[in-house]
């Protein structure tokens, strides 16, 4: 979905509003309505406590002019009151409950637009993050991690700041239209000069400011991605990083982000303050004049009538130039928030290609194969010019022992990914015996076959938590099956090791797995991998990291698994593959990796 540029390339708002509305969940328009029920209620409050400003104030001044106030006659009229002294307390009565109200519907409109705010903005967090998660493999290594995480952290909060502004803009408008209305009853004249003369200075500030907000809407939103880059690299390379002494390298480059985006957010935050003292000078400027204006045009020269006109027009000045400001800084932080806006809906207007995201695809029992076959594949990276793969074909047999060697480049890993159907072939097809794994948009084959098998890569994932629930890939112990954790435990020669620790499978493995070593990561992967009771596993230099003496015992293992576990294995270590029943060599021939096949690891 494409936003509308102006000729400065920043959105327009209307547009970037509406897109903004389409990614609403449909249970949350209620609540907006509701707000708007809200901000209604609060201009009519505003309205009804100007209109009461002058029997206020008549009341305390010169209670016979009561019996010209035709709200006052009205209320007498139709509600059976009689003019007596008590009408001063019924007039001051009236006004303190109007103001009560009026602020109690503020406050009330203010929390509720506040809260409404935070609760879409996190829905279009979460909606983000789940369009993310849920593209293909091959979006996500095309895509810069650190823009995505910005959008979907950094972005966001800017995004809720937008929504936030709509919000309370939209409340500045009803309630300046309240009182503007209100004015032009009591004296239209008056009423379209403060209108005019107020109106005028806030266009002519948002005219010498909207080019600047533009700029540094862009600017907030590259410098952000600058900064979590930054962030990122120095913190998952601070091995390198403190061996080669190089944190002042990294520390300037998060400066060279942080600095200047922290200025254009306090350039965007003065443009947006700043009117207000500007206005709030001229409004005793306008005060005066107003009085003056009183003075020499009022038909009744009473100086009751003078000070009750003119205390409305003061109340109504001074709920209106907050107002104003408040309709221009919100405008502002829209403009200023604009790009990261943009930078969001960027995400959410992404089609996510899984049928049924909420579809956890249960194992399918019945799902059964007796073929793996890779039929005229062909396969190029988006990035590259050449292909990695030309017209492969490959077919595999259920409980096989399969070994990949080949070069580097040759494509190995490539290999596994597209068997795997994380990467989908450019040409060709993959074939669960006569079924094609890849059928136009439904994914109901891929998921069943990706529940089908285990993936165990020379870098393995770990999350911060305990052993036990990274093998698991649970949150929490009460889904674990310590019975078979225990059992592949063992055979993935991990027993041991986990025995000699004091918590034992409680053991926190810190962020990445820090406190392990690379054999100990390596051997966790392959006990997560046998804890799935998979079909299939892939080893992808799954031992790399392991000593001869651990490895040969692993190895062992895995040979003595039923006959129907397929095992496809890339190593560099020929004494890896002496188990494996067939090996498949690839070697780089004109640009392009040709399979060569053999029985075993002595005809290599």
């Amino acid at each position: 979905m494409s936003l509308k540029l102006d000729s400065n390339n920043s959105i327009s708002l209307l547009p970037l509003i509406n897109n903004l509305r389409k990614n609403l969940r449909n249970k949350r328009f209620k609540k907006i309505y509701f707000s708007f029920i809200v901000i209604f209620l609060t201009g009519i409050f505003e309205s009804l406590t100007l209109t009461l400003v002058g029997p206020f104030l008549t009341s305390i001044s010169n209670q016979n002019l009561l019996y010209n106030n035709k709200f006052i006659i009205f209320i007498f009229n139709n509600y059976g009151f009689i003019f007596n002294n008590e009408i001063v307390l019924l007039c001051i009565l009236l006004f303190c409950v109007s103001a009560f109200l009026a602020a109690i519907f503020r406050v009330y409109s203010l929390w509720l637009n506040t809260k409404l705010a935070s609760i879409i903005a996190s829905d279009l967090s979460c909606d983000a993050y789940r369009k993310t998660i849920y593209q293909e493999y091959l979006v996500h290594i095309n895509r810069n991690s650190s823009e995505t995480i910005t959008a979907i952290t950094t972005h966001v909060n800017y995004t809720h700041v937008f929504i936030n502004s709509i919000l309370q803009l939209l409340s500045s408008i009803v309630a300046s239209a309240f009182i503007v209305i209100t004015l032009l009853i009591v004296n239209w004249k008056i009423a379209i000069l403060l209108s005019i003369f107020c109106g005028s200075i806030y266009l002519l500030i948002a005219f010498l400011t909207k080019p600047k907000l533009k700029r540094n809407s862009k600017l907030i939103a590259s410098k952000s991605r600058e900064q979590l880059k930054a962030l990122q690299e120095g913190l998952g390379g601070i091995r390198d990083i403190i061996l080669g002494n190089l944190q002042e390298d990294y520390l300037e480059k998060y400066k060279f982000a942080e600095r200047p985006m922290r200025r254009y957010v306090a350039n965007n935050y003065f443009m947006g303050g700043s009117p207000k003292y500007i206005i709030e000078s001229f409004g005793i400027i306008t005060i005066g004049l107003v009085s003056l204006f009183l003075i020499k045009n009022a038909e009744d020269r009473s100086f009751e009538n003078i000070i009750n006109l003119l205390g409305i027009f003061a109340l109504a000045g001074q709920r209106l130039i907050p107002t104003l400001q408040q309709i221009y800084g919100n405008f502002a932080l829209m403009k200023s928030n604009s790009a990261s806006v943009r930078s969001l809906l960027d995400i959410l207007d992404c089609e996510i290609p899984y049928y049924n995201f909420k579809n956890k695809f249960p194992k399918d029992t019945n799902f059964f194969w007796n073929n793996l076959i890779l039929r005229g594949i062909k396969f190029r990276y988006p990035r590259n010019s050449y292909s990695t793969f030309s017209e492969l074909n490959l077919e595999i047999k259920k409980g096989e022992k399969l070994g990949i060697v080949g070069t580097t480049g040759s494509g190995k890993t490539t290999l596994i990914d597209l068997m795997m159907g994380y990467l989908r072939p450019s040409s060709g097809n993959i074939f669960l015996d006569d079924i094609p794994l890849h059928q136009n948009n439904d994914r109901s084959q891929i998921n069943n076959w990706q529940n089908q098998i285990s993936y165990v890569p020379q870098k393995i994932y770990l999350k911060d938590d305990s052993i036990a629930r990274n093998i698991a890939m649970v949150s929490s112990d009460e889904e674990i099956n310590f019975n078979l954790l225990y059992d592949v435990c063992k055979k993935a020669q991990l027993s041991e090791f986990i025995d000699s620790l004091e918590n034992k499978y409680n053991t926190y493995v810190g962020e990445d797995g820090v406190f392990l070593s690379g054999g100990q990561k390596q051997r966790i992967g392959i006990a997560r991998a046998l804890y799935r009771q998979s079909k299939v596993i892939f080893l992808d230099e799954a031992t790399s990291a392991l000593d001869i003496q651990t490895e040969s015992k692993l190895i062992r293992e895995l040979s003595k698994m039923t006959k129907d576990l397929t095992i496809i294995i890339i190593a560099h270590r020929l004494e890896t593959l002496k188990f494996c029943s067939r090996i498949i060599n690839l070697s780089v021939n004109k640009n392009l990796p040709i399979l060569e096949k053999f029985d075993n690891v002595e005809n290599l």
